[in-house]
């Protein structure tokens, strides 16, 4: 029951009004549109804790014929979430009666704990998306890699494991930290240093069958210091075996 007086009054004024609740008899203040909601709704007007415990709005009630023929057909054939997927072999056998957890039932500690877990989870959009496209059956398609993205992948992983880093800084010290063709060192604004391989780096692995890590890190030739030499950008991009250089020479190999 609205109390204050709510003469010219409208649902969008956002004015405070005090309510008194019909079942506790608690005086309120609270907003006059969500009064108004609740006296639409309920035809009294409920506290939102008294609501929860009479559960006034479905008391007694039922669906009409209308109301469940559109439920089931929003939920029935295509529009089934979980229609167009099929159960896979696994799920056949181990479904029923041969499901590791058919007829278990977890304790009140078990689900106390569970439900600490989810706490403060919160999903990805990405990760949302993908929940609602396995609901909808549909498929995720994985583009594959071509050659050339495989290869460079392998490239930069041996570039960033630590055996490449130690050769690296081999060739800087034993250099002085200087590029042997214009003597530029590490003094000069915006220098950048480069360890390049003389007998290319992608020749050598092409040469000696490297497919991982492992095989790069026991290839002698790969981390010869005879090999190195230290270079400014600038110098290193005027090499024949910078960027399509390179790509030239492995074909002119294979």
């Amino acid at each position: 029951m609205i109390i204050d007086d709510i003469e010219g009054l409208t649902s969008g004024s956002g004015k405070y009004v005090q309510v008194e609740c019909e079942n506790c008899k608690e005086k309120r203040m609270v907003q006059y549109r969500y009064a108004i909601s609740s006296w639409k709704k309920f035809g009294e007007t409920y506290c939102a804790i008294c609501r929860a415990k009479t559960t006034k709005s479905f008391l007694g009630k039922t669906h009409s014929d209308e109301s469940r023929a559109k439920m089931s057909a929003a939920l029935s054939g295509e529009n089934h979430p979980f229609w167009g997927i099929k159960r896979t072999e696994w799920d056949k056998k181990y479904s029923g009666e041969n499901s590791f957890s058919y007829g278990l039932i977890r304790s009140d500690e078990t689900k106390e704990k569970i439900r600490k877990t989810k706490i403060g989870i919160k999903l990805s959009q990405a990760h949302k998306d993908a929940i609602g496209n396995a609901h909808r059956g549909v498929k995720k398609t994985r583009k594959r890699k071509s050659e050339s993205e495989r290869k460079s992948t392998l490239y930069e992983q041996i570039r960033k494991c630590e055996k490449y880093k130690q050769w690296r800084m081999e060739i800087y010290k034993r250099d002085w930290f200087t590029c042997v063709d214009c003597g530029n060192d590490t003094n000069v604004k915006e220098f950048k240093l480069n360890a390049d391989h003389i007998k290319p780096f992608a020749l050598i692995i092409m040469e000696n069958n490297i497919t991982t890590v492992e095989l790069a890190e026991k290839c002698d030739e790969l981390w010869n210091l005879e090999n190195g030499r230290t270079l400014c950008r600038t110098c290193h991009e005027k090499t024949n075996t910078w960027s399509s250089g390179t790509r030239k020479m492995l074909r002119k190999n294979s």
